[in-house]
C-alpha cells in the first residue's frame, strides 16, 4: 500500500511559508524605506498582530490586531483607519477610535474562508491617523480546505450479508477543475480491508469506495475500524464504523462504574444477537465473577424476531472495607460465542454519628449529652481514626479525633456545653464524622440558650409598655389581649430570631403569658393613667417583684368584694399568684386557677370592665390605638385586624370595649368552669 510521504510535505509546506515571509517582509522594507523620506516628521503609529499566520476559517475572532500611540498623544481621541490589502480573506473595522487617556486599543480581524483550494496567501494590514506616520503588518492566511470521510453504516459484520459499508470521500473546496487523488488508511487494518487510495474525478466534489469486513477467526468480540483520508494542500479527515463478530453474543453495560450501595438495577446490561435467523427465541445464561459485588439473573430470552434484551445488575453492599471490586459478567448461548464486560464497583463503606439528645442547654456544661460513632463495615479488625467536624465551637465541645478501637463497631465520646453570655436564642449545631476510605455522617444537636428565665420578655424599661414605643397607654393592653386571643396562653420560650420580644409579653416577669399580664396593664391605667414611660411609677404596678404586688399598690378599689364586704384593689389579688398549682403548659387553652380567692377576684374585676368603660385614659384617638394595637399582633389595618370582632366600620371606641367586653368573657368563663370544679 502506498503511504503519503506525511514528512515531505510538511517540509514543503514549511518553506513556503518561509518563502512567502520573507517576501512579505521584502516589500514591507522596501517601502518603509521609500516612506520614511517623507514621513520623519510625523508621529508614529505602531500595528502589532497576536500572530503572524491565521487559518482562513478561524472566523469573525480570527486575530487580535493592536493599534499604539505614543504615551504623551494620549490627551484626546484619535480615529485610526484599517486596511486589508485582501479582504475576501482578512476584513478590518474600517476604523477604531483609541479614546482620551489610552494609549492604545485592539481590535479582531476576520477571516474568510473562501472554499478555494488556493494555499497560503500573503495579507498586509495597514493603519492610518491624520497627523500620524502610518504602520503595517505583514499576515500568512493559512488554506484550511478538508477531506470529509463518511460511511453509511454504524456497524458490518465479519460473516454473513452484511459485511460491506460504503465509504464516501469528499472534498470541501469549489474549485474542483482538477482530479484529486487521496490516500485512504484503515487502522486496525486486520478487521477491514480498503482501497488504499482513490481518485476524485476532474469537476467532481466526492467519490465512493466499498470496504469489506475481514473474518480473521480470531477469538474476538468487535472491533472499532476507522478510515483516514489524506491529500497534498487539505486537511485530513476521517469515519469510524464498529466490526462485529456475528457468532459471538454482544455485551454493552450502560455503565462500566458503580457504587455497591447503587442496589437494585445498578447497571442495564444490553445483549445482542447478530446471526441471520431471528426465527426463534434464544435464551441466554448470565453469570458473574463476584456475586457478592455484582448479581445477575441467571438468564434472559432474546425473543423471536427480536436482536437483543436488556438484563438488570444489581450491586451488592457486601459491608466490607475493601476498595474498588472488578466483576466479570460473561453471556452465553448455544451457537454463539460467549461475551464479557467488566463492571468496577467501588466501595461505599459509611462512618454514622448519632448525638444522644436532641437538644441540650448552655448551662448544661461538660459532659451535656453523647455521641456514638459506628462504622458500617464488619471487617473491624483495624482501629480507626475519625475527624469529627464542629460547625459551631462556641456553643459545643466535641473530640476532633475519635477512635473506634480494633474490634468494635461503634464508640461513644461526651460532648459539652458552652454558655457564651449572649442571648442568641436556640442554635443548632452539626458535627459531622469523616475518615479515609468512609463516607461522611452527620447530626445535629439544638443548643438552648441560658440566658432566659422569668423577665426575658419583661421590657427593662418598665414591664407595661408593651409596645416599646415609650408611652403606656391602651394599647399596650390591647396587644396582649390580641395576643391572648390569637395565640392563647403559654410559658414563654427563649427568645429566637423568629419569636423574640417585642411585644414584651411578660408584664409581670413569671415566666409565662396569660389573663394576669394585661389585667396588670388595665389596672395600672385605672390608677395612673396614659403616661410616657420615664414618668411611670418605678417598682408600683410592674409587677416584677418576688411578691407579685399589682399596680394598685396606693389603694384605690376597683372593686368591692360582695363576699366580705371589703375593699380589695387588684394589686392584693395578685399575691395570690403563688397559688398557682404550676404555670400554663403550651398551648394550654385557659388559666390554671389554684386559689378560689383569687378565681373570685379575676371574676370580679371581669365586671368592673364592663362597668367601667372610661378605664382608657389616653389622649390618644382610640381609633389610632386600635391601628397600633393591630399591626403589632397582626401586621395589618384596624379594618382588617378587628374584623372579627365586628369592629370594622363601627365606632372606634365601642370597638375598643367590645375587646374589653370579650376578654371578661374570657376570664368570667374560667371562674365558671373553677367554681364548677370547686362544687364537684
Amino acid at each position: 500500500m502506498k503511504r503519503p510521504p506525511r514528512n515531505r510535505k510538511r517540509v514543503r509546506s514549511d518553506h513556503r511559508r518561509e518563502r512567502a515571509l520573507r517576501e512579505l517582509g521584502r516589500r514591507l522594507s522596501f517601502e518603509s524605506l521609500e516612506d520614511r523620506r517623507v514621513l520623519a516628521t510625523m508621529v508614529p503609529l505602531e500595528l502589532t498582530l497576536e500572530s503572524n499566520s491565521v487559518a482562513e476559517d478561524a472566523g469573525a475572532i480570527g486575530l487580535l490586531a493592536t493599534v499604539s500611540r505614543p504615551s504623551d498623544q494620549n490627551g484626546s481621541p484619535l480615529i485610526v483607519s484599517l486596511i486589508s490589502s485582501d479582504t475576501t480573506i482578512v476584513k478590518t473595522p474600517a476604523s477604531i477610535s483609541i479614546p482620551t487617556g489610552l494609549d492604545s486599543v485592539s481590535v479582531f480581524l476576520e477571516t474568510v474562508d473562501d472554499d478555494l483550494l488556493t494555499g497560503d496567501r500573503l495579507v498586509t494590514i495597514s493603519a492610518f491617523a491624520s497627523g500620524y506616520e502610518p504602520d503595517t503588518a505583514g499576515l500568512v492566511v493559512e488554506d484550511r480546505e478538508t477531506i470529509l470521510v463518511s460511511i453509511d453504516r454504524d456497524f458490518v459484520l465479519e460473516t454473513g450479508p452484511s459485511t460491506e459499508a460504503l465509504v464516501t470521500v469528499s472534498r470541501s473546496n469549489t474549485n474542483i477543475q482538477s482530479e484529486l487523488v487521496v490516500d485512504l488508511l484503515v487502522s486496525p487494518s486486520d478487521e477491514a480491508q480498503l482501497s488504499p487510495q482513490v481518485t476524485i474525478p476532474a469537476g467532481a466534489a466526492s467519490v465512493t469506495t466499498t470496504l469489506t469486513a475481514y473474518d480473521e477467526a480470531l477469538d474476538d468480540s468487535s472491533a472499532t475500524v476507522t478510515v483516514t483520508g489524506q491529500a497534498e494542500g487539505y486537511v485530513s479527515g476521517s469515519d469510524s464504523v464498529d466490526v462485529i463478530d456475528a457468532d459471538r453474543l454482544q455485551v454493552a453495560a450502560s455503565s462500566t462504574t458503580t457504587t455497591e450501595h447503587a442496589g437494585q438495577g445498578a447497571i442495564e446490561l444490553t445483549i445482542s444477537r447478530f446471526n441471520e435467523d431471528l426465527s426463534g427465541d434464544l435464551v441466554v445464561s448470565l453469570a458473574s465473577s463476584d456475586s457478592g459485588e455484582i448479581q445477575a439473573p441467571q438468564t434472559v430470552t432474546i425473543p423471536a424476531g427480536e436482536k437483543q434484551v436488556v438484563a438488570v445488575l444489581d450491586a451488592i453492599d457486601d459491608a466490607l472495607l475493601d476498595g474498588v471490586q472488578a466483576a466479570d459478567i460473561v453471556v452465553s448461548a448455544p451457537g454463539f460465542a460467549d461475551g464479557q464486560v467488566t463492571i468496577q464497583v467501588q466501595d461505599h463503606e459509611s462512618i454514622g454519628i448519632e448525638i444522644t439528645a436532641a437538644a441540650v442547654r448552655e448551662g448544661d456544661g461538660d459532659g451535656a449529652t453523647t455521641a456514638v460513632l459506628t462504622r458500617s463495615n464488619v471487617d473491624s479488625s483495624e482501629l480507626l481514626r475519625v475527624s469529627i467536624l464542629n460547625s459551631d465551637a462556641s456553643e459545643i465541645v466535641a473530640p476532633s479525633i475519635v477512635e473506634i478501637p480494633a474490634g468494635n463497631q461503634s464508640v461513644t465520646f461526651s460532648i459539652d456545653a458552652i454558655d457564651d453570655l449572649i442571648l442568641d436564642g436556640t442554635q443548632q449545631v452539626t458535627l459531622t464524622a469523616m475518615a479515609e476510605g468512609y463516607a461522611h455522617g452527620e447530626d445535629n444537636l439544638d443548643v438552648l440558650d441560658s440566658d432566659f428565665g422569668p423577665g426575658t420578655w419583661t421590657n427593662p424599661d418598665h414591664a407595661f409598655d408593651i409596645d416599646a414605643n415609650g408611652f403606656i397607654n391602651v394599647a399596650d393592653a390591647l396587644v396582649l389581649v390580641l395576643k391572648l386571643r390569637t395565640e392563647g396562653p403559654r410559658v414563654l420560650p427563649p427568645p429566637s430570631p423568629g419569636d423574640a420580644p417585642p411585644p414584651w409579653l411578660d408584664a409581670n416577669a413569671d415566666g409565662s403569658f396569660n389573663t394576669r399580664d394585661p389585667f396588670l396593664v388595665i389596672n395600672f391605667l385605672n390608677e395612673f393613667g396614659a403616661m410616657p414611660t420615664g414618668s411611670a411609677p418605678d417598682g408600683e404596678g410592674n409587677g416584677q417583684d418576688g411578691e407579685g404586688e399589682g399596680a394598685n399598690q396606693q389603694g384605690t378599689s376597683l372593686e368591692s368584694d360582695s363576699s366580705t364586704g371589703q375593699n380589695q384593689n387588684f394589686g392584693t389579688t395578685l399575691q395570690h399568684v403563688g397559688q398557682f398549682s404550676s404555670p400554663l403548659t403550651p398551648g394550654a387553652a385557659s388559666l390554671q386557677i389554684a386559689s378560689p380567692e383569687f378565681a373570685q377576684s379575676l371574676s370580679n374585676n371581669s365586671q368592673r370592665l364592663r362597668s367601667q368603660p372610661t378605664i382608657i385614659q389616653d389622649s390618644t384617638d382610640s381609633s389610632n390605638l386600635l391601628n397600633v394595637a393591630g399591626e403589632t399582633i397582626l401586621g395589618a389595618d384596624s379594618e382588617e385586624a378587628f374584623a372579627d370582632l365586628g369592629a370594622a366600620g363601627e365606632d372606634s371606641s365601642d370597638s375598643l370595649n367590645e375587646i374589653l367586653d370579650e376578654f371578661a368573657d374570657d376570664v368570667d368563663d374560667t371562674f365558671r368552669d373553677f367554681d364548677s370544679d370547686s362544687r364537684a
